[in-house]
């Protein structure tokens, strides 16, 4: 089950200053987007929404 926060750090991390920030200086949240845009649910959406960056 995600959460709210879940949904919203795989959306954070296509802001500013980017996934490979986030990728390198916080790995954890990484982690969390990673999971979310992995579920079969919602990695749709981020994708539709977000593309390939």
């Amino acid at each position: 089950m995600r959460s709210a926060l879940d949904l919203f750090v795989a959306v954070m991390v296509h802001w500013r200053p980017r996934r490979a920030w986030f990728a390198a200086h916080a790995p954890r949240l990484s982690a969390i987007a990673d999971a979310v845009a992995a579920d079969p649910l919602l990695g749709p959406v981020i994708a539709r929404n977000y593309g390939e960056e």
